[in-house]
């Protein structure tokens, strides 16, 4: 063997070996950049994917946002969704004491605050729901007075509230031999307001329904 490989004249060779290094030089070049590429193709097809999911998720929000535009603006217009409508209420309820003629009235709005289930069942995981405690106090002529009141307030005041406790009571300080008419019930009331939050103040600028 190792005659002939002495007989072997190597320097006829020699550009056949140079040859031979660089092809082999490029063919590892060559499987480095197909693995990089093929790698990065990958990493594009992942991303290319998971964009198409966002799409196709913006594309259902947006039909969503169709579907339900109409029950926005009307629950918006409501007084529902957004900031609670302290002033509106407050408007409706000096309104309906001028127009009912009641002796006496009082409220007192309590700062808003999150709704939560230890405070009342109108409480969502989705959605945050903001109460507004009022409390309301006056003097009534009768019974009917009360009535009237509070149907008023549900019909024309915007938002909604529950009543968590009313109470109507006999003024038993009232003389039978007044000569001025004095009102004969004291009423008051307890009632939360509630509202929505409007998540379309936290959308990027620019995009709003």
């Amino acid at each position: 063997m190792n005659e002939l490989l002495k007989s072997i004249h190597w320097k006829q060779y020699w550009l056949s070996f140079i040859f031979l290094g660089i092809s082999l030089a490029l063919l590892c070049v060559s499987l480095w950049l197909y693995i990089h590429e093929k790698d990065k193709l990958t990493q594009a097809e992942m991303a290319t994917g998971q964009q198409k999911s966002m799409n196709d998720a913006a594309e259902q929000s947006v039909q969503q946002l169709k579907n339900y535009y109409s029950e926005y603006r009307i629950l918006k217009n409501q007084g529902l969704v957004g900031e609670p409508p302290r002033l509106d209420w407050a408007e409706i309820l000096l309104k309906k004491y001028q127009d009912y003629q009641i002796p006496g009235f009082y409220f007192a709005l309590s700062p808003t605050a999150l709704s939560k289930p230890e405070d009342t069942s109108f409480t969502s995981d989705v959605i945050e729901i903001k109460k507004t405690p009022m409390q309301i106090s006056f003097n009534l002529l009768h019974e009917g007075d009360f009535y009237r009141y509070m149907q008023a307030l549900h019909q024309q005041a915007k938002g909604q509230f529950s009543v968590q406790e009313c109470v109507i009571n006999r003024d038993i300080n009232q003389s039978i031999d007044a000569t001025e008419f004095v009102p004969g019930f004291k009423g008051q009331c307890d009632i939360l307001w509630f509202s929505l939050k409007d998540i379309t103040n936290a959308w990027p600028e620019g995009v709003s329904l």
